[in-house]
């Protein structure tokens, strides 16, 4: 629903505009597991990119990222820094292993 009023307001003339700050949810800020909720927005976007998956669900909190407020987006940035980290280092130890699988 606060999706509906969100877009509605972003077609408003700028002076007429809510400020972003009121659609900010709290609760949410305080409450949700951002780590959870990026590895199923990850999850996401890897069955929309699948032709053979018949549903995805985006009902996830990243997707409405105007609800968040400043701390939670750097949170999020923070952990997807770390997952494409955390992958670099992974596929480098599989190519030194595909090179060298002895470690002569």
């Amino acid at each position: 629903m606060l999706d509906y009023f969100h877009k509605a307001n972003s077609k408003r003339e700028e002076p007429q505009q809510l400020s972003y700050k009121e659609f900010y949810n709290n609760t949410l800020n305080t409450v949700i597991n951002l780590a959870e909720q990026y590895e199923e927005w990850v999850e996401q976007k890897r069955q929309i990119q699948d032709p053979n998956e018949s549903y995805v669900n985006t009902n996830n909190i990243i997707n409405f990222a105007w609800i968040l407020d400043a701390q939670s987006k750097s949170d999020i940035l923070l952990i997807d820094s770390r997952e494409k980290q955390k992958a670099i280092i992974d596929q480098d130890i599989i190519d030194r292993m595909m090179l060298n699988p002895f470690g002569n």
